[in-house]
C-alpha cells in the first residue's frame, strides 16, 4: 500500500463503510483498525473467537459447491453455490477451504491491518452445508450475490444457508481484484489496491456528507459526483455489473456454460434476484435496474454508486437494510434522522411512497456486522468492529426479512415483511425523507 496517501475529511464521516470507496486508508478505518498511521486496535494473536453459524431451518438440507466461470477477458470468476440438497450430507463444508485459509484469510488481515490470527476460529469451522451434496429434485428461484469491497464470497454464509434451506439457489461470485485474494485455477487472484487521484476539491465531498438536511444534500449531489473517487467507483460498478450478469446468464441461459449441469438444471426458468452487501449491495440495485429479467434486488448497507438511481425510481422491488446510522457514522455524522441513502431509488417528489421499496435500519450494528463476523462472541474489540448487538438476533433479523422479501417478490409465496420485522424488533422501518 505504499504511496497511498491517508485520506482526510471525508473518511472519518464515512468510517462505517468498508466497501464505500476503493481506498485502502478508508477500508482500514472502516474495519476498525483506527488511524492507518497509528497502532492497531487488536493485540498480536487476537482472534474474533469461535463463530457458530445458526441452524438454517427450512424444509431442505443444504449443499455447497465451488466452481469457476470467466469474464470476457478470460479472468476466472470463482463462484460458490448454496442450494437445496436432497438429504443431509457429510462431510460438512468448512467455512474456508484449505486454499482459502492459505490465501484469502491472510489477505484480509493484510488489507484491514488485522492480526494474522484474526479469522482462525472462523476459517476452520464446519458449516451446515454438505460439500458437493446431491441437489434436491425440482426447480428453484435464483439469487446472485456480491460480497463487499475487499471481502470474500462466503462472507454471508449464514444467510446463504438459510435461503438454500428455504428453497433458493444462491450463487455468490468473487470479484477478482476488488476482493480479498482468491484461489483460482490460475493461481491466487490478488487484491488490486489502486492509488486514486487526489480530489482537487475535497470540500465538495465534505460538504455533502456533513449536510444538515436532505434538502441541502440534494443541492450538493452534483459536486459529489464530480469527485475523482466517486467516478472511480462508478467505473468499478460497471465491472461488477458485468460479473453478476455473467453468473445470471450462465445459470439461466440456453447456451452451454461452465456452470455445473446439476445446478443449472435446478434453477427455475424466468427471473431472478440480485443481492449483495456494501459495494455488492450497490451493484445489486444497479444491475437489477438495468436487467429486464431481474425481479428484485437486496442491498445490505451499500451506498449507491450508480448516479442514475438518484431522484429516479429503480423500477424493481428493493430491500435496503442499513447499519445503525443513529449510533455509528454511516454516510454522515452520527445521530441524523435522515440518511443520504434516502436520495436513491425513488423520485424525490414522492420519496417514501413507493410500496415495493422496503427500507430498514438494524439497531446496534456497524457496517462490518452485516456479515458472518457479527456472530463472534461479544467483547470490546469485537464490538468496535461489528457493533454492540448480539450476533444471534442480528443474523436472524437479516435472514428473516431477506427471506420474506424474496418469498414475496421472487418465490411466489405469500409473505409479509411487516410481520417479519415485528418478530425482529431490532429492525426499524424507515421511509425516504423521514426527518429530512
Amino acid at each position: 500500500m505504499a504511496g497511498v496517501r491517508p485520506i482526510t475529511g471525508f473518511v472519518p464521516r464515512a468510517i462505517g463503510l468498508v466497501a464505500a470507496l476503493a481506498l485502502p486508508a478508508q477500508a482500514l478505518l472502516a474495519a476498525g483498525s483506527g488511524d492507518p498511521a497509528g497502532p492497531p486496535l487488536y493485540p498480536p494473536g487476537y482472534r474474533l473467537g469461535p463463530i457458530a453459524l445458526p441452524a438454517p431451518g427450512g424444509r431442505h438440507a443444504v449443499g455447497r459447491r465451488q466452481f469457476e466461470l470467466a469474464r470476457a477477458d478470460g479472468t476466472p470468476l470463482p463462484v460458490i453455490a448454496w442450494y437445496p440438497a436432497g438429504k443431509p450430507s457429510t462431510p460438512r463444508a468448512p467455512y474456508f477451504t484449505a486454499a482459502q485459509r492459505r490465501v484469502t484469510a491472510p489477505a484480509l488481515a493484510r488489507t484491514f491491518r488485522w492480526p494474522a490470527t484474526m479469522l482462525d476460529d472462523l476459517g476452520a469451522r464446519a458449516t451446515h452445508a454438505g460439500e458437493d451434496a446431491p441437489i434436491a429434485r425440482g426447480r428453484f428461484p435464483l439469487v446472485v450475490f456480491s460480497h463487499g469491497f475487499l471481502m470474500y464470497p462466503q462472507q454471508n454464509s449464514a444467510l446463504m444457508e438459510r435461503l438454500a434451506a428455504a428453497g433458493y439457489v444462491v450463487l455468490s461470485v468473487a470479484h477478482p481484484g476488488d476482493a480479498a485474494d482468491i484461489p483460482s485455477s490460475r493461481g491466487p487472484l490478488p487484491t488490486a489496491l489502486a492509488t486514486i487521484a487526489d480530489d482537487p476539491d475535497p470540500e465538495a465531498s465534505d460538504a455533502f456528507w456533513n449536510a444538515p438536511d436532505l434538502a441541502t444534500q440534494k443541492t450538493l449531489l452534483g459536486g459529489l459526483w464530480r469527485a475523482p473517487r466517486m467516478r472511480h467507483m462508478a467505473a468499478r460498478l460497471q465491472v461488477w455489473r458485468d460479473d453478476v450478469g455473467v453468473v445470471a446468464a450462465a445459470a439461466t441461459g440456453t447456451t452451454p456454460s461452465p456452470l455445473p449441469r446439476a445446478i443449472k438444471a435446478a434453477v427455475r426458468p424466468g427471473g431472478y434476484a440480485y443481492a449483495g452487501m456494501s459495494f455488492g449491495g450497490s451493484t445489486s440495485a444497479s444491475a437489477c435496474s438495468r436487467d429486464r429479467r431481474c425481479k428484485a434486488a437486496i442491498n445490505l448497507d451499500g451506498i449507491e454508486f450508480d448516479r442514475d438511481l438518484y431522484n429516479r425510481a429503480i423500477g424493481k422491488p428493493l430491500l435496503l437494510i442499513q447499519s445503525d446510522w443513529t449510533a455509528y457514522p454511516n454516510a454522515g455524522p452520527v445521530g441524523q434522522r435522515f440518511t443520504s441513502y434516502d436520495l436513491a431509488y425513488e423520485r424525490w417528489a414522492t420519496a417514501g411512497r413507493t410500496a415495493d421499496i422496503h427500507r430498514y435500519r438494524l439497531a446496534g450494528i456497524r457496517h462490518m456486522g452485516m456479515t458472518d463476523l457479527i456472530l463472534a462472541p461479544r467483547g470490546p474489540a469485537r464490538d468496535r468492529l461489528v457493533g454492540t448487538i448480539d450476533g444471534a438476533p442480528a443474523t436472524e433479523a437479516i435472514n428473516a426479512i431477506t427471506l420474506a422479501f424474496l418469498d414475496r417478490y421472487l418465490g411466489h409465496r405469500p409473505a409479509s415483511l411487516s410481520v417479519a420485522a415485528a418478530r425482529n424488533p431490532v429492525l426499524e422501518a424507515h421511509r425516504a425523507g423521514d426527518g429530512g
